[in-house]
């Protein structure tokens, strides 16, 4: 089962189980272990270790090599890998509704070449809130990070040891660009989190603060350092799974936690009582098929949705089978790759090419036929059209922030009399306003953008542009007051969201806001009601009629890929499905809309769409939404007769 040979350490294997533990936790249960992510940056800290322990003792004996290096690269990574991706290319035709194939398809042709990390970013995928979005090989990321500082790192290491053999000297160098990184990183979690996040220049410091411990020859801590070394990283490390989440993290110095708990377990080297716990057979075995786990619990997430959408009622199933395929992934994928008596180099580096240009066909002929829509039956295609953001606007703000440049819509002949404020679950419902603004002969201007309320002092903490965000609104409030030929302000937003967070994924509350922190949810609320009520206020005071549109009720997991679902397999379509917790997740912000008084007109979607804990996603055989909480076309039209009072004579 274990491992042997010089310098072999199985209390690092111990680390990994609990970095994977951490990992596949949070994954199935994140309120569990809301801080289990971090097993990732653990992973980053003891790869940096190992390898260029590896790589400074073969350039100290003078017997370094780039293709030795890769090949050790190929064989570590890449079968595994590879093994997973033919798999679930199979698994996918099978499974995968024609766009989330072509997606698939896509998604693993950038993880082929190692840049899966800038194909999520640039697509908008967020980590912390994609886990039902039916994109099985997000997890990669982090292999691409990897790999993409391997390709980099070695000529780094050689550069130092051509120019000094000084130990001080080039640990000093590597502590430099540690720093950079990581202050790069602190500012960038501020400024676009989603890029701190992916890219490698804003985590190379996790991969180095490994890398200097191997290239410092530190001296062997004396036992009773050991001992307290070893204690405090297992608690900085178990501790931040625990008490971290995404939001906080910025607040506690980003990953630095966990990251400074791995460097004082690496450096004990394995001694007191942390060491030995980490080294018992159990933690170590579960180290030793770590990065198999790692690679088949996502996808086995994803492709659990098709079946079961609330992954809670299986996740202990799912956890057996995670980590079982693991097993079977090390001992017969990883374990025989790893042993060069059984392949040469050159069969080895052939065969990397050949199943690359293999999956990267695949990902070739399946955009070619459009995901195989042809598997399915003509009702199933109707359903899955309603996936398509048609009813979305351009975020014309995200660009510049200025709601001096407002778009204008409806009949562009006459003055806009009327403003509508919100995230995209209003900017769903423009396209109808544009059409019912054209037939009143009146026009309107559209503020806002996604994932941000339109309430001045409300931006999430996790948002890219915080302080634009917040400008913005305070500025879009100015803006409305002085106009006085804006009468009617329309205000809608995914309410419940910004106090309690997305229902399709049980996340815990973030308890901040941009610029804001609270002790409790409540204080949170209090806060957030509070700003609600104030720009009401704003906007009464200054003489405009306000509509309030209460929040759509969130269904959540996509409604689209549900119904298809259902009609793929054969099973009675069901028009209507089970919503216990509108009223939980929407009380606090249904009293604040509930309790202004002046020039209030309230819209109230929920009334129509839900009929006790029923909430009908299916009408005329129309989905009526897009996804698991905006309306579609149809859905908006479900509710169109309710939006007229937006166009009535507010003078009468």
């Amino acid at each position: 089962m274990s491992k042997t040979g010089p310098g072999y350490r199985a209390d690092i294997d111990g680390l990994r189980a609990i970095a994977i533990i951490g990992v596949v936790v949070f994954h199935l249960c994140p309120n569990l272990l809301p801080g289990g992510f971090l097993g990732v940056d653990v992973f980053f800290v003891i790869s940096g270790f190992l390898i260029t322990t590896i790589l400074q003792k073969s350039i100290d004996d003078d017997r370094f090599s780039l293709v030795d290096f890769y090949e050790r690269r190929i064989r570590r990574i890449i079968p595994a890998l590879f093994v997973l991706f033919f798999i679930l290319s199979l698994g996918a035709c099978w499974l995968l509704l024609p766009p989330d194939l072509m997606a698939f398809g896509k998604s693993m042709r950038y993880a082929v070449i190692s840049l899966s990390n800038f194909h999520f970013l640039n697509n908008s995928h967020d980590y912390f809130n994609d886990a039902g979005s039916g994109v099985p090989l997000l997890h990669t990321w982090s292999l691409a990070v990897e790999e993409q500082f391997y390709l980099i790192f070695p000529f780094v290491l050689l550069l130092l040891n051509k120019f000094s053999r000084s130990v001080r000297r080039k640990s000093a160098v590597l502590a430099g660009l540690l720093v950079v990184s990581y202050a790069a990183g602190l500012w960038m979690m501020r400024e676009n989190a989603m890029s701190a996040f992916y890219l490698l220049p804003f985590r190379a410091w996790e991969l180095m603060m490994g890398a200097c411990i191997a290239v410092g020859k530190l001296p062997v801590p004396s036992h009773g350092w050991s001992h307290a070394l070893g204690g405090v990283g297992l608690c900085l490390v178990a501790g931040s799974m625990v008490f971290l989440n995404d939001a906080n993290l910025i607040t506690w110095g980003g990953a630095m936690l966990p990251c400074l708990g791995a460097v004082f377990l690496i450096y004990a080297g394995g001694e007191g009582v942390a060491g030995r716990f980490l080294s018992v057979r159990p933690m170590v075995f579960v180290g030793l098929i770590s990065y198999s786990v790692y690679l088949w619990h996502w996808p086995l997430i994803i492709f659990s949705k098709a079946f079961y959408p609330d992954t809670a009622a299986i996740w202990a199933p799912l956890v057996c089978v995670s980590f079982f395929t693991g097993w079977v992934s090390w001992r017969f994928v990883e374990c025989p790759f790893r042993d060069r008596s059984w392949m040469s180099r050159k069969v080895v580096f052939a065969g990397w090419l050949a199943a690359s240009v293999l999956l990267l066909g695949f990902d070739y002929t399946i955009n070619k036929i459009d995901g195989w829509p042809g598997r399915y039956s003509d009702q199933v295609r109707h359903y899955l059209s309603f996936k398509s953001s048609s009813n979305a606007v351009k975020n014309e703000t995200k660009s510049h922030y200025d709601p001096a440049r407002a778009v204008k819509y409806g009949d562009l002949s006459v003055e806009p009399t009327i403003a509508v404020w919100g995230d995209s679950h209003a900017g769903a419902l423009v396209p109808e306003l544009d059409l019912m603004a054209r037939a009143s002969n009146k026009s309107f201007l559209f503020f806002g953008t996604s994932a941000q309320a339109p309430v001045p002092g409300v931006v999430l903490v996790d948002q890219s542009n915080g302080a634009k965000r917040e400008k913005y609104t305070e500025d879009t409030l100015k803006l409305l007051i002085a106009r006085p030929h804006i009468k009617v302000v329309v205000l809608h937003a995914r309410w419940g969201f910004y106090a309690k967070g997305r229902n399709e994924r049980s996340t815990p509350s973030h308890w901040a806001f941009y610029g804001h922190s609270f002790g409790s949810q409540d204080e949170l609320e209090a806060y957030y009601t509070a700003k609600i009520l104030a720009v009401i206020s704003a906007l009464t005071d200054a003489g405009k009629t306000v509509v309030l549109i209460y929040p759509v009720p969130e269904v959540g997991y996509n409604v689209p890929d549900f119904l298809a679902r259902q009609s793929a397999a054969g099973k009675s379509v069901q028009s209507t499905v089970r919503c216990l917790d509108f009223q939980e997740r929407q009380s606090g912000v249904m009293a604040a809309l509930d309790s202004p008084r002046g020039h209030i007109i309230r819209i109230k979607p929920h009334e129509r769409l839900l009929a006790g804990d029923q909430l009908t996603i299916l009408h005329d055989g129309n989905p009526l939404y897009r996804d698991d909480d905006h309306l579609s076309t149809a859905g908006v039209d479900y509710i169109k007769d309710m939006l007229e009072p937006i166009f009535q004579d507010q003078t009468e």
